[in-house]
């Protein structure tokens, strides 16, 4: 069943940029990318989204979906590696987007969703908790002097404890 909707599923027909340069503009991401858009043959239209991603959706002529699934793909690795070494964007991956630049699959979730329901109950990956102190442990840290001084200082007000605070209390006012 899997299989079939792998099959049924939306061609790739658009890059998305996630996480793009603050204050990039259209015409930068045209100039950056001219060489590796442009050898595809395909053309290509630059929208951003709300969500602050950027998409490159090929634009569509004929048989499009047989021409440029297998062109992105193809052309994927040189505009990733452009991407990252200029910085445009963190990421870039593969999607398919409707009319309305609605991403309907990424790259990242036809990846991950092989697993199915059976990886979210498994509980993912793991993820690293800090362990809570016990209480009573000593730390293996030495904070301002050494065990011996700490012993020394510990001694000596065991030694200026009264046995009754009462009485010593009492012999306050006389003097």
């Amino acid at each position: 069943m899997m299989k079939a909707l792998v099959a049924n599923a939306e061609p790739w027909n658009a890059f998305l940029l996630t996480d793009p340069r603050f204050g990039i503009t259209i015409e930068e991401l045209h100039a950056d990318l001219a060489p590796e858009l442009t050898a595809s043959g395909l053309e290509f239209e630059i929208q951003f989204l709300p969500s602050g991603d950027t998409v490159f959706k090929a634009i569509s002529s004929g048989n499009w979906a047989q021409k440029i699934e297998p062109s992105l793909i193809t052309m994927k690795a040189a505009v990733s590696k452009k991407v990252t070494a200029l910085k445009l964007a963190t990421s870039t991956s593969l999607c398919a987007v409707d009319s309305n630049l609605n991403i309907l699959r990424k790259e990242e979730d036809s990846a991950g969703s092989s697993g199915g329901w059976s990886q979210v109950a498994k509980g993912g990956s793991a993820v690293k908790r800090v362990q809570d102190p016990v209480v009573g442990a000593k730390s293996s840290f030495t904070v301002l002097g050494t065990k011996a001084k700490k012993d020394n200082e510990k001694r000596k007000s065991q030694e200026d404890a009264v046995d009754d605070w009462e009485k010593e209390v009492e012999g306050w006012g006389d003097a």
